[in-house]
């Protein structure tokens, strides 16, 4: 089936459908698409002019199983590409809760006017939280080779009310430019349950995914239920903004960063674990600390039970006779701290504030 239409907003419900070549321009509320069933495809859509607000968003997906969007260019002021079950019955009743499972988005471009570039979300759009048992889940998407910009945070992944779940969902070779974002003490990279919360988010690959000129913190994670956090080959710049945070990480388990580059500033900490909730079995491994400012670390683990720092380099910003690679406060248990290269940094107490239970081992410069 092939599906052609001008339209400036509609739904699309239905097995093996195809919508290609079509723009859909000037716009105001709503989705410019919004999609639900199986092995859907939607091939070169543009939509532009949108209104520059929230609930005016790009392409939806709300349910279905083996959704492929490609060479899709979105302008929209809400969210541009989107895999979000909806979480309000009352909105649209027939397809409230619904599973989506195996969808991808590749080679898509855009920009949000308003709010985020890339996201998959579990939660309300209206209504009382709390008073529908959602249990819908999203399972093996995947967002490949997207490129955009966005102003209130640029991807997110949020679970904050399904019992559900977000699980092994992947982000390979994507950018998100923040540069229009406001100084606001936010995120760029979102990954978000919440306290109550019942569901979770599981196994989430980033693969050369980065935040190029960020404004705010780049990354923060925030559980509880929240594990397998992957984070590979990409680069975590320090926000131009007041923020004093580049990445930071709250109650996760299994968190990973491996071949990753951490770039400082001055007042900027790098890489903060265990802030308000204590992480578990964090690794950092190969990656490289460079920038590092006076007084800064480049990994501050505050609250961690066993945390590994293994094969990473550590390079003081020039003149930066204050700067340390490690700390490791008291609160933290079990960290090990091994082939490492400190030999980047000039500070004579290269690791600090160590816990009494915290190994080093073969770490060159120490």
């Amino acid at each position: 089936t092939r599906y052609w239409r001008d339209w400036s907003s509609d739904v699309c419900s239905s097995d093996l459908v195809e919508i290609q070549g079509i723009t859909v321009d000037t716009y105001s509320g709503g989705q410019a698409v919004m999609f639900a069933g199986d092995r859907g495809r939607i091939h070169g859509v543009t939509v532009r002019n949108s209104a520059a607000e929230t609930g005016t968003g790009g392409i939806r997906v709300v349910g279905g199983t083996d959704f492929l969007g490609t060479d899709c260019h979105v302008e929209s002021g809400d969210d541009c590409f989107q895999f979000v079950p909806i979480g309000n019955p009352e909105a649209e009743p027939t397809l409230y809760n619904q599973d989506i499972t195996r969808g991808s988005f590749v080679g898509c471009t855009g920009a949000s006017s308003v709010s985020r570039f890339l996201v998959a979300l579990l939660e309300f759009t209206g209504g009382d939280p709390g008073t529908t048992n959602m249990d819908a889940s999203v399972v093996d998407c995947s967002f490949r080779d997207c490129h955009g910009s966005a102003v209130n945070r640029g991807i997110v992944v949020k679970n904050t009310h399904s019992r559900g779940a977000i699980e092994r969902l992947s982000f390979t070779d994507c950018s998100v430019d923040m540069s229009g974002a406001a100084d606001a003490s936010t995120q760029e990279i979102r990954v978000q349950t919440d306290p109550a919360s019942r569901g979770s988010i599981r196994d989430v690959t980033f693969t050369r995914t980065d935040v190029t000129r960020a404004v705010n913190s780049t990354l923060r994670a925030g559980g509880p239920n929240i594990s397998g956090l992957t984070f590979d080959s990409c680069t975590f710049t320090a926000p131009t903004g007041a923020a004093p945070l580049t990445a930071v990480l709250d109650g996760t388990d299994k968190a990973r960063f491996v071949g990753c580059t951490f770039v400082g500033a001055p007042g900027k900490r790098m890489l903060v674990a265990g802030v308000g909730t204590p992480v578990t079995a964090l690794s950092v491994e190969n990656s490289r600390f460079t920038q590092i400012g006076d007084n800064m670390w480049g990994v501050d683990v505050i609250g961690a039970t066993g945390a590994r720092v293994a094969g990473s380099t550590f390079e003081a910003a020039p003149g930066a006779a204050l700067a340390r690679a490690i700390r490791v406060q008291p609160t933290a248990s079990g960290v090990v701290i091994e082939g490492n290269d400190l030999t980047g940094i000039t500070n004579a107490m290269k690791v600090t504030d160590r816990a009494l239970d915290t190994a080093l081992v073969a770490n060159r410069g120490l």
